[in-house]
């Protein structure tokens, strides 16, 4: 049993300032919201003041700041507590990392990804320091895999990110993630 459940939605349809390289979703958003939704509704979570739903970067970076502090504003997370983050949206991938972008990040050749955009090791960083004993992250993007390591190919097994495989080992100690 839990003392709150938490639940963190993240949801990006539009990314105008990235030059025509991520095309418009329809549903990233959509989805993020009916993902809240039911977690509310049906199984009792709550949601935080400060939500992010297809929020520029600094909002999102403002965010995960929030849930990573052990005294964060709007919310009282606690170690028996169960924090859930929904992520959706285009992912990117560049130079072996995956890459969020947000309603504001620039994409083009020469910008530089992890200014403009959120790092998966930044996500997997923030979640991780939640105060709570138990998280889970879901990312549904493009991409997303290389949250546990590089590109998969589908004849290899495909080894754990360093981030990943601290996580998995934190988690064998009774810090759950993923």
């Amino acid at each position: 049993d839990y003392r709150r459940m938490w639940v963190i939605a993240i949801g990006t349809d539009h990314y105008p300032e990235a030059g025509g390289r991520l095309p418009t979703l329809s549903n990233a958003k959509r989805d993020a919201v009916a993902f809240e939704q039911l977690l509310c509704q049906e199984f009792g979570f709550q949601r935080p003041e400060f939500g992010v739903l297809g929020k520029a970067r600094k909002e999102v970076v403002a965010a995960l700041e929030q849930l990573a502090a052990h005294e964060p504003r709007g919310i009282e997370i606690r170690p028996d507590d169960l924090v859930v983050v929904f992520i959706a949206g285009h992912g990117i991938a560049r130079n072996g990392r995956f890459f969020l972008p947000c309603s504001d990040s620039r994409i083009g050749d020469g910008d530089d990804l992890a200014a403009t955009c959120i790092a998966g090791e930044t996500l997997i960083e923030a979640v991780m320091k939640a105060p709570a004993k138990h998280k889970l992250l879901i990312v549904d993007a493009c991409h997303s895999g290389m949250l546990l390591g590089q590109e998969p190919d589908a004849t290899q097994p495909t080894p754990l990110a360093p981030a990943a495989a601290a996580a998995l080992h934190r988690w064998r100690e009774g810090q759950a993630a993923f």
